[in-house]
């Protein structure tokens, strides 16, 4: 799964019961490279209040909010909206 942080380049991300892990992919530049990824952030699902689905009808589809526990939040976006659903649902069913 892909996320972007409102228009930036894609990420990559992972879910476990305990973390989020946002990787960032560090080949840039107009040639086509494999992928050398690196630990962008890690955060505490604790720290997690909510993640709350924003889909759109036009780019980005897959937009959601990543809300914290003290109320700031960061919005975020999937390159497909099935993508950002499934994100969502495995962090409420965790």
């Amino acid at each position: 799964m892909q996320v972007t942080n409102a228009g930036g380049s894609p990420r990559h991300q992972a879910l476990t019961d305990r973390r989020l892990f946002v990787l960032t992919d560090q080949a840039t530049g107009w040639r086509e490279r494999e992928p050398e990824l690196e630990l962008a952030v890690q955060i505490q699902l604790s720290n997690i209040a909510e993640l709350r689905p924003r889909p759109r009808m036009t780019f980005p589809r897959g937009r959601f909010d990543l809300v914290f526990v003290d109320g700031s939040w960061l919005a975020l976006s999937c390159s497909f909206q099935e993508d950002m659903q499934a994100m969502v649902t495995a962090f409420h069913g965790r």
